[in-house]
C-alpha cells in the first residue's frame, strides 16, 4: 500500500480458492468375448467306429464351436492326478460352501465402498456467528474447512450471559416463514479487478409475518460488495450478481426469518446469529432478520454500518475464514471477529469452543472498535 494515508489495519490476505469441477468418470467397459452358440456337427460315424468313443468322427453329437482340443504335455498332471484334483476342490466346496464365494465377493465391496467413501465430499455443514467450524454441525463458527480426515467433535452448546451479545431493543422484524427462498431480480458487473470470481444470487425468505424491505436488502447487498472496502477491493478476488434461476451461484445471500436462521443456525449459542451453510457445491448465508432489523450493541445506533458487517462477514466465511479476536486494545475489530456478540476479548472467551475462534482468546482483556470492512483503510491516491 502506498500514499499519504497510514494503514490502520489490514485484513488477512483472502487464501487462494479455486472453484472444483465436477468430472463423471467414463465406465470401464472392456469387449466381452462373443460365445459362439451355433453348434457344429461332426461327421456321421462309419459303420466301424459308431460303437467306438473314441475313433475319429465320433458320434453325432453336437460340440461347441469354441471348444478346442489340446494334447497332454509330459509334465502336465496325468488324468487320475487331475481327478485327485478335482475331488480335492469338491471337498474344498463342500466344507466352505457360500463362504467360498462370499469372502472374495466381501473385498471387493469393502473395496468399492473404501473408494466412495474417499470419493464423497463432507456432507453440508452450517457456519455460524458463534461455534466451531471443525466440528461440521450447525452452529459452527468459522469459514468451510475440506480434507480433514478427523471425526469433527460437536460442540457443546453453551450457557452464558453477555449482555452486549443480547439483541437490541427496536422495530418489529419477521419470526417466521415459509421456509421457502426467492431470488430476487437485479444483476452488476464484474467487482473487482483480479482473482476468482464468485457469483452470488439476492434472495428472501417467502411467507415472512413481518415483511421486509426486499429492494433495501438487494441494494444493500450489492453496495456492500461494490465498495473498495469489501472484498473484492483489493484485487484478489472478484464478484458479479446473477440473477438466472437456473445458474448455480457460488452463494445465495438471504434474508430469513428469526426461526428459520435458529433452524439452519443451531442452537449452539442463546444469542440471535446468522450462518453460512454449504448446500452442494455452494453456500448459503443465513441472514438473520432479527439482526438486520435491530442491529447489535457493538454498533450502537449504526444499522447501516452493522448491515454491511453482516454481509461481508458472512462473505469472508465463504471464503474460507474463521473467527478471530481483537487482539490489539483500541483498533478497528477485524471483519472476522464476532461483531454481533461483543467487541471484547474477555467476552468472546467465555464462548470457548463455541466461539470458532482460530487461535486461543490473547489475556489482556483487549477491546476493539467496531468495524465492517475487509480493507477500512485504503490508499487515498
Amino acid at each position: 500500500m502506498s500514499g499519504g494515508v497510514p494503514e490502520v489495519w489490514q485484513s488477512d490476505s483472502v487464501p487462494p480458492t479455486s472453484k472444483g469441477t465436477r468430472r463423471d468418470a467414463d465406465p470401464l467397459g472392456r469387449p466381452t468375448a462373443q460365445d459362439s452358440t451355433g453348434p457344429r456337427r461332426r461327421g456321421a460315424p462309419s459303420p466301424d467306429t459308431a460303437d467306438d468313443p473314441d475313433a475319429v468322427g465320433g458320434s453325432a453329437e453336437l460340440e461347441p464351436l469354441a471348444a478346442s482340443w489340446q494334447p497332454v504335455l509330459a509334465d502336465e498332471p496325468t488324468s487320475a492326478e487331475a481327478e485327485d484334483d478335482t475331488r480335492g476342490l469338491r471337498s474344498i466346496h463342500r466344507r466352505l460352501g457360500w463362504r467360498l464365494y462370499a469372502v472374495p465377493l466381501l473385498m471387493i465391496v469393502t473395496v468399492v465402498v473404501v473408494l466412495d467413501v474417499l470419493r464423497t465430499p463432507a456432507d453440508s455443514a452450517a457456519v455460524a456467528d458463534g461455534g466451531d467450524p471443525a466440528t461440521s454441525e450447525p452452529g459452527g463458527a468459522g469459514g468451510p474447512t475440506t480434507g480433514s480426515e478427523e471425526e469433527p467433535t460437536p460442540v457443546e452448546p453453551v450457557d452464558v450471559d453477555i449482555a452486549n451479545a443480547e439483541l437490541p431493543e427496536g422495530d418489529a422484524f419477521a419470526t417466521s416463514g415459509s421456509g421457502e427462498f426467492r431470488l430476487l431480480a437485479g444483476t452488476t458487473d464484474v467487482v473487482g479487478e483480479a482473482g476468482d470470481l464468485h457469483t452470488y444470487t439476492v434472495e428472501i425468505e417467502d411467507g415472512l409475518d413481518v415483511a421486509a424491505d426486499e429492494d433495501v436488502f438487494s441494494s444493500m447487498v450489492d453496495q456492500t460488495l461494490a465498495d473498495p472496502r469489501s472484498w473484492p477491493g483489493q484485487g484478489e478476488i472478484t464478484m458479479r450478481r446473477v440473477d438466472d434461476s437456473g445458474a448455480a451461484p457460488d452463494l445465495r445471500i438471504t434474508l430469513v426469518s428469526q426461526q428459520t436462521a435458529a433452524a439452519a443456525c443451531g442452537d449452539v449459542l442463546p444469542f440471535e446469529v446468522s450462518c453460512l451453510v454449504a448446500e452442494g457445491d455452494a453456500h448459503r448465508a443465513y441472514l438473520n432478520a432479527a439482526r438486520w432489523t435491530r442491529g447489535a450493541h457493538s454498533y450502537e445506533s449504526n444499522l447501516a454500518d452493522f448491515r454491511h458487517y453482516m454481509v461481508n462477514h458472512e462473505v469472508g466465511h465463504h471464503l474460507g475464514l474463521r473467527h478471530v479476536a481483537c487482539g490489539t486494545d483500541g483498533e478497528l475489530a477485524r471483519v472476522m471477529m464476532d461483531q454481533s456478540i461483543s467487541l471484547a476479548d474477555e467476552e468472546l472467551s467465555l464462548l470457548g469452543r463455541a466461539g470458532g475462534i482460530e487461535e486461543p482468546v490473547p489475556d489482556g482483556g483487549a477491546v476493539c472498535r467496531p468495524n465492517a470492512w475487509p480493507y477500512p483503510v485504503i490508499d487515498a491516491n
